[in-house]
Parts: structure tokens; sequence; C-alpha cells
């Protein structure tokens, strides 16, 4: 009889880690490979919205400014990214470039906060080209970008300190 009640409850808490465990796989969601894809969240009193626009293009075309895209060859055709943005309580936060312009093949994205800092987790690719971009920020600006493979994804690959910067009289 102890026996079987050590079972039940080692089910019943297999089952609970079960929905938690699928509750934070809700918070991500689909990345369109071409048009938008809104993310918006809340966090107490934090309201939070991401949105990332791509495009699609056949794998190996140049951009028009000469350069080869950011493809991953996960995909065909390739899923561009074109834009970032990021709200905090309705206030855009200036998105550099370099946060986004030599990322493709969005699979998913997320929000999740972390203390007082709230991190938008991207991932992309696929197998040896899969990557894991960590965006850091808070409610006045971004913070820091971190890239890691899929592979690793607790070994850094890149990491981009993004500094506040007053311009005076």
């Amino acid at each position: 009889m102890i026996l079987r009640h050590k079972i039940f409850v080692s089910s019943i808490l297999m089952l609970a880690v079960s929905v938690a465990i699928a509750a934070k796989k809700d918070d991500s969601i689909i990345v369109a490979p071409q048009g938008e894809t809104e993310l918006v969240t809340k966090f107490g009193s934090l309201n939070v919205q991401a949105k990332i626009h791509t495009h699609q293009v056949e794998t190996g075309q140049k951009q028009s400014t000469g350069g080869n895209l950011a493809c991953t060859y996960s995909r065909s055709p390739c899923s561009v990214v074109d834009q970032l943005s990021i709200s905090v309580n309705g206030k855009s936060l200036f998105i550099p470039k370099s946060l986004f312009l030599d990322i493709a093949d969005i699979n998913k994205m997320e929000v999740i906060r972390h203390g007082g800092e709230l991190y938008l987790m991207i991932h992309g690719g696929d197998a040896s080209e899969g990557y894991n971009l960590r965006i850091i920020f808070d409610g006045e600006r971004i913070k820091q970008r971190i890239l890691a493979s899929a592979l690793s994804p607790d070994e850094m690959l890149q990491e981009t300190t993004y500094h506040r910067q007053v311009l005076g009289d």
C-alpha cells in the first residue's frame, strides 16, 4: 500500500512538472517567416510588447547594399529580420541595428523576467546553425545582447553591451 501511494505521489509530481513546463512553453510564440510577429506579455505592472518584422529571400541572394544575408541555411527560402521593436508600458525603446541585423531564420521568441531585468529570448536556425539570442533590457533601454550556439547555450559566443549616452548642452 505504501509503495502504491509513493508511485501515485510521484505520478502527481511528474504531472505537475509537465504542466509547469507546458505553461512555460506557452509563453513563447512562433515567429512568422514573413510579416510581423507580435508578442505581448505582462509581469505585474510591466506591459511588454516585442515585434519582429521579417521577409523571405531565396538563399544565396545578396542584400541591396551588396552584403550577404545572415541566412543560417536551415530553411529555404531564408527568413531575414527587417526590424525589431520593444516597448515597456507603452514606451518604445531605442533599438540599435546591431541588435538584429546579423540574425535570420527565427523560430520562436519569448520574454522572461529575471529580477529587475527583462530578457527577449530569440531562438533561430537549426542544428549546427542554431542559435539563442538573449536581449537584456529594462523599462528605459537595451542593456546587453548575448549570442550563444543552440548546441552549447551556456557558452557565450558574442556579447555586446549598450551604454547610456547623455548629451550635454
